[in-house]
């Protein structure tokens, strides 16, 4: 079956939907079988949107369980972060524009839209942090550098459970993709309407 383009989920509501399911599946599978539910948010991305990730993918690897795999200390969730990498590498500032310090107008459009990420989050957790997400699915947290407690996680309870981590991730995916295909769809009526 062939995958939905970002063109037909822009033009078809029944393609829009089916577009939200793949990457929410593309993002639940790469967490369940590879962990790290920024890269898996990441790569979501990048097969639905084709992105290129070079070294951002590589720059995701410390992102992974809260930061460092510290979100039994409250970091923020390693989802979120993919997710707004994600919006970073599609709308975001190359050095050049940077240095040139005319990005003011381009850096508050990815800010936007990354609060937008982070209040999908906070409506449907109440909270970003790795920690209480992990309440919230496995009524306790992990810290993940104590060995019995991620062979815990690893193995029996949130690595590679649907109703894990993964489906944070799946989440994650689905909702950043909501926000892309908005922006895009505003930017398809701008051009229409000139």
């Amino acid at each position: 079956m062939q995958e939905v383009t970002l063109e037909q989920a822009l033009v078809d509501p029944k393609k829009r939907e089916e577009f939200l399911r793949e990457i929410e599946e593309k993002a639940e599978y790469y967490a369940t079988r590879y962990h790290a539910c920024s890269r898996a948010v990441l790569l979501a991305m990048r097969d639905k949107f084709k992105i290129e990730l070079g070294t951002a993918f590589r720059a995701a690897t410390g992102m992974a369980a809260g930061i460092g795999l510290m979100g039994y200390l409250g970091m923020t969730c390693g989802a979120l972060v993919g997710a707004v990498m994600g919006l970073g590498i599609m709308y975001g500032l190359d050095p050049e524009e940077y240095l040139a310090g005319n990005e003011q107008r381009k850096r508050y459009y990815v800010y936007r839209l990354s609060k937008k990420m982070v209040q999908k989050f906070l409506e449907e957790f109440g909270t970003f942090s790795c920690r209480e997400i992990h309440m919230q699915l496995f009524g306790r947290w992990f810290n993940l550098w104590d060995p019995k407690q991620r062979e815990i996680y690893y193995e029996k309870v949130g690595a590679t459970s649907p109703s894990g981590c993964p489906s944070v991730a799946r989440r994650a995916a689905r909702w950043v993709a909501e926000i892309i295909l908005e922006e895009e769809a505003k930017k398809r009526s701008a051009i229409t309407r000139s």
